[in-house]
């Protein structure tokens, strides 16, 4: 189930952060990883599109969440990142914009022309945009509520021109409305410590948080219709959360799990639980990628060893261990024979002193 042998073997399979949908194709980001992997839709084959400055230091955490626009995929810089880095898929080159501010970045939104980035309230808090035409990075400040957003992947949602997520230790949601400058923050009337997730099934919200429990949540009367318990369990790992991500699919909520042994869905008619796969008690599952109409994607991850499993869950609950994002560092042996050391440490940071090639469309 696990490979074991550390976040840097040759044998990794990449933890899969991030991905995008462009004409029918998949391009996916990985941890430790610098570049950009593409799964062709017409080919069904997967090539990486290498991205490495080699003056520039590159660690496992480079990049968090991504954005759409047209035909350009923005990513999002999370740790110590220099650049906010954009992928035209039309000719395969990066584009570099400088995060002169240095934000650390968990969520990102398209808004017409404008792409949105957030920070946690721990990272900041910060508010930053870029348009896709002048590629100009701008500050953004919000009218009404002082929040203290705990914006990460999708543990928060998009609905119109409002991006609702959960509010930093309080049984509060945030919300920020592109639309008029302005954040708010709505009151649970539900005591659950903190909530962690939240997503929208198009009438109701659900919501998780460090309880055995979910919340659905109306929000326009601002009260709870219902309370979901969840089998109690205990794992051997720091966190108090039970979900890190959730996402509405096809009358499902689906959870993944950080303090739980199990991804789980919710019909959202019924409210009955469906336990869909298991996973040790020393793994987390911290983001759902969204890949297909009928396909989501999960990343489970030893968070100290780094050994990751990549698994598929169709519409109909099936589970797809053997997937296409199995992918072991072994299939690109070129690439990853150059850049990662043979050691079976995990050391935050590498250095790409070897490469200097590459396509770069230029820094701004």
């Amino acid at each position: 189930m696990e490979d074991g042998n550390g976040m840097n073997s040759k044998y990794k399979y990449p933890q899969i952060v991030s991905t995008a949908k462009v004409n029918g194709d998949i391009y996916f980001k990985a941890y430790s990883t610098p570049g950009t992997f593409v799964l062709k839709k017409d080919t069904g084959t997967i090539r990486l599109i290498p991205e490495w400055n080699n003056k520039e230091k590159w660690h496992g955490y480079m990049y968090s969440d991504c954005s759409v626009c047209g035909s350009k995929i923005i990513y999002s810089p999370y740790m110590e990142t220099r650049y906010f880095s954009i992928l035209n898929t039309e000719d395969e080159t990066f584009t570099y914009i400088e995060n002169t501010k240095g934000y650390t970045v968990g969520k990102s939104v398209v808004f017409g022309d404008d792409i949105y980035f957030f920070e946690k309230h721990p990272e900041g808090g910060r508010t930053a945009k870029i348009n896709i035409n002048d590629l100009k990075l701008e500050e953004v400040s919000w009218e009404g509520d002082a929040v203290e957003n705990l914006l990460l992947f999708n543990d928060c949602c998009q609905v119109g021109g409002c991006l609702y997520g959960p509010n930093c230790n309080s049984a509060q949601i945030c919300s920020f409305d592109i639309r008029d400058g302005r954040a708010k923050k709505y009151s649970l009337e539900k005591n659950m410590n903190s909530t962690t997730t939240v997503a929208y099934d198009g009438e109701y919200y659900w919501i998780s948080g460090c309880c055995d429990e979910i919340v659905v949540w109306d929000k326009d009367r601002n009260v709870i219709e219902n309370v979901i318990e969840i089998e109690h369990h205990e794992t051997k790992l720091e966190w108090n959360m039970r979900f890190s991500s959730s996402i509405y699919r096809d009358g499902y909520i689906y959870f993944s799990p950080i303090c739980y042994n199990k991804i789980i869905r919710i019909d959202t008619k019924t409210a009955q639980i469906e336990e869909l796969f298991n996973i040790d008690d020393d793994e987390v599952c911290w983001n759902i990628c969204d890949i297909a109409d009928d396909r989501l994607l999960f990343s489970i991850t030893h968070p100290y060893t780094g050994a990751t499993r990549n698994i598929v869950i169709n519409s109909f609950g099936d589970i797809d261990e053997n997937n296409e994002f199995m992918l072991s560092t072994l299939d690109f042996p070129d690439f990853y024979t150059t850049i990662l050391p043979e050691s079976k440490e995990s050391p935050l940071e590498m250095f790409l002193n070897d490469i200097t090639d590459g396509k770069c469309g230029g820094v701004f």
